[in-house]
């Protein structure tokens, strides 16, 4: 177990970063990640123990790494204390991805993963890098919640499709939050049909009624005519949801074909 602080000296017109203390779990010593298996095809496998927190964290970093076939795409899950899961079913696929998730973990808590893919003897390496809670930083959240119905059947981002179209077009992926969210995560993945086109593209949520949507996050995607389909996309959206919002996805490309996409949506809380 090791530990290191940042002390960031700010820029001429920028303070001084906040001193955040960063708990790494399961990197190994030669700089192998710990391997997360699957089970059947679309199963979630076993819980593999990623390690046990020495201090309480206000939030984590999350290091993707190689799958055992570049082809695979999953469906991740992180329980802490052998009990609580605080991030179901976010879609991931392998290769180098860091996704920050502002999760709250107390101190002395074993922090476990599991993962489930659409082929047999599937497996990711995944890592975790903690940031120890301090007065100087957010407080974090206690869970995160799928709120965007990820599709476990297929192991896809979730079950709603949204047509690529050379101009934002609004697709409703949920009509109405039932609680209140500090933070959304937005991911996506494609339907299960390889696009037809590789190609730059992007994705974009917006709140609002039909006709009426006010877009609140955007981000750029690369599609593939070959697997991994879609470039590894997460973007978490540092801002309120309150209880009842309608949430809509936008999946814009310059030859958009016939291909869909889904949108995993994560709220926090």
């Amino acid at each position: 177990m090791s530990s290191y602080t940042s002390f960031g000296a700010g820029g001429a017109t920028q303070p001084l970063n906040p001193p955040i203390t960063y708990e790494p779990l399961g990197y190994g010593a030669t700089g192998t990640l710990i391997s997360v298996p699957g089970a059947g095809a679309n199963v979630k496998g076993a819980y593999t123990a990623i390690g046990a927190t020495s201090s309480a964290w206000c939030g984590f970093e999350l290091d993707i790494n190689s799958p055992n076939s570049a082809s695979n795409r999953y469906l991740l899950d992180i329980r802490i204390g052998g009990a609580t899961v605080i991030l179901p079913n976010l879609f991931v696929q392998g290769g180098s991805q860091r996704i920050y998730l502002p999760l709250q973990v107390p101190s002395g808590t074993l922090i476990e993963a599991r993962v489930q893919c659409p082929t047999t003897s599937a497996s990711l390496k995944i890592a975790i890098s903690g940031h120890v809670a301090s007065a100087s930083l957010p407080p974090g959240f206690a869970a995160a919640v799928d709120i965007g119905g990820a599709d476990t059947t297929n192991t896809l981002a979730s079950t709603v499709d949204v047509a690529a179209a050379s101009s934002q077009v609004w697709t409703q992926l949920l009509a109405a939050t039932s609680e209140a969210y500090g933070a959304l995560l937005m991911s996506g993945s494609y339907n299960g049909t390889v696009p037809a086109t590789a190609q730059t593209a992007t994705m974009a949520v917006a709140t609002g009624a039909a006709a009426a949507e006010v877009q609140i996050g955007k981000m750029g995607v690369i599609t593939a005519v070959s697997n991994p389909t879609l470039s590894r996309a997460a973007r978490l959206l540092e801002l309120a949801i309150p209880s009842g919002t309608r949430l809509s996805g936008a999946f814009q490309a310059a030859a958009p074909g016939t291909d869909n996409f889904r949108f995993g949506l994560h709220g926090f809380k």
